[in-house]
């Protein structure tokens, strides 16, 4: 039986942020809305209403809310929530 442990490196390359990637995003308690910021500095803001997913979210949950160039999740015990970072750039006024 061979019980030594072998290390092994790994690299992770991702590609060089343009841009329209989204960088954050945050809940505006004020507002109801998701605040989403991008590299150009572009902003998508959308009320947390038009997600059905949202409906039995707290305040405590958006704590939870990540904002990565591949989109926005909100994920804790009431609620399961991801949308494309695409998405999101649409919205963009």
């Amino acid at each position: 039986m061979n019980t030594n442990q072998t290390l092994h490196d790994a690299v992770i390359v991702a590609p060089a942020i343009r841009p329209e990637d989204l960088i954050a995003a945050r809940y505006d308690a004020d507002t109801d809305e998701i605040v989403v910021s991008f590299q150009d500095g572009k902003i998508a803001r959308v009320l947390t209403t038009e997600f059905e997913e949202l409906a039995s979210a707290t305040v405590a949950d958006y704590e939870h809310l990540d904002g990565t160039r591949s989109g926005v999740t909100c994920i804790t015990d009431t609620v399961d929530f991801a949308v494309a970072a695409s998405w999101w750039r649409e919205q963009v006024v």
